[in-house]
């Protein structure tokens, strides 16, 4: 009895997975055969506009697509050590769950303290 509702089970199972996927294969085929292109132009004179276009700086080539600008100049390892064991003496540093965010003066107080390291560091030299 186990037997055989097992077996009917699982061919109407099959049966519905090969349903769907045939009928999945009919949708697809119908949008990808429904678009049709109409182009003007040869594939010669797409090649040439795209030259032209390279060759005037009007398009990329490659994976950088952006200008990329200088930004400044970084923080020095002292600095950001400075400003580090600052916010950590004002307790604007996060630990564990506890968040915690420094205010406007806190923030000025961290930022001063990076610039006094910079200036020793330019005024031992």
């Amino acid at each position: 009895m186990f037997a055989k509702t097992f077996i009917t089970a699982a061919l109407a199972l099959v049966s519905f997975a090969a349903s769907t996927a045939a009928m999945a294969n009919e949708d697809s085929a119908r949008l990808f055969t429904s678009i049709s292109v109409h182009s003007t132009l040869t594939r010669a004179e797409v090649s040439a506009e795209a030259h032209r276009a390279r060759n005037a700086g009007e398009i990329t080539q490659g994976e950088i697509t952006a200008d990329i600008k200088p930004v400044g100049m970084a923080k020095t390892r002292a600095q950001v050590r400075a400003e580090t064991l600052e916010a950590i003496r004002l307790g604007a540093i996060s630990q564990g769950e506890q968040s915690s965010f420094p205010t406007a003066a806190q923030l000025q107080l961290i930022e001063m303290a990076g610039l006094r390291t910079l200036h020793m560091t330019v005024a031992a030299r």
